[in-house]
């Protein structure tokens, strides 16, 4: 079983150390020299090889920006071997879903994994211990492609987890992107304060994601702009309604607000 890696970044790369580590053979395809330089250094990947190449392998993990997954993998798909298996690790599924509807040994994927700091210098072969990996397979994909990414998932020690590309979209919406929009306007909103400021944990929990990769997740949050601008308008509805609150003075109706957002917390545990 021979793996391909297309985008040797963070996700790529963790997962060639991963498969590696496991003793599959890994080639990767890059159109950064030097990512492929460091995922080779750090024993991601076996070589370097081209599109046309990686295109050939049983299993290829199409690990590239939202926006070029499905021009790369029409691309790879002319050079697709046989058997073949491709998967991708985009963050919005509903585009590349609608593509891999005919495409039946393609599989849409998500792993829920990352770190705040991009780039194969910062891959792992346990980023995904723990983690749910989204799957998002269409009507028409192969049942022998999806057992497939499902194995490989689980020997990455992650969860496979399936959903529709939409359900998708919206859940990462609020738990994934939301939260990066937010981390960048709690970051905009100190600028006021001097340097040597007295911030403390929770300031570095909410704005640990902030900044990480702009060209990434502009990008990221631009293929889900959708599902965010809903979610945009309740969360700006919900800052009038606490604004409200706090310009009337209203300690009983922020304390009962307050209450409800405790209760609401310990049920998610």
């Amino acid at each position: 079983m021979q793996i391909g890696i297309v985008g040797t970044g963070l996700i790529g790369a963790s997962i060639g150390m991963s498969l590696k580590s496991q003793g599959y053979e890994v080639q990767g395809c890059d159109s950064k020299p030097e990512h492929i330089e460091i995922a080779l250094r750090r024993n991601a990947i076996d070589s370097g090889v081209s599109l046309t190449e990686v295109s050939k392998l049983d299993l290829v993990f199409i690990c590239v920006s939202p926006s070029l997954i499905v021009p790369i993998s029409q691309e790879a798909y002319q050079s697709k071997g046989e058997s073949s298996v491709f998967t991708d690790c985009g963050s919005t599924k509903t585009e590349i879903a609608a593509w891999a509807t005919s495409n039946p040994d393609f599989v849409p994927g998500h792993p829920m994994a990352g770190h705040e700091k991009s780039g194969p210098s910062f891959a792992t072969n346990w980023l995904f211990r723990g983690s749910k990996w989204i799957l998002t397979p269409c009507e028409t994909t192969s049942p022998r492609a999806l057992d497939l990414v499902e194995e490989f998932v689980k020997k990455m020690d992650a969860t496979p987890v399936r959903l529709k590309p939409d359900s998708h979209d919206r859940q990462v919406g609020i738990l994934s992107h939301l939260p990066h929009i937010l981390a960048g306007l709690l970051i905009e909103s100190r600028k006021s304060i001097p340097k040597g400021d007295i911030s403390g944990g929770s300031w570095k929990d909410l704005t640990r994601v902030a900044g990480v990769d702009p060209l990434l997740w502009a990008d990221i949050l631009i293929s889900n702009r959708t599902e965010l601008s809903d979610i945009l308008s309740k969360f700006s509805d919900d800052l009038k309604m606490v604004t409200t609150l706090l310009d009337s003075n209203d300690r009983k109706g922020l304390e009962r607000w307050l209450k409800e957002i405790a209760i609401a917390k310990e049920k998610q545990k």
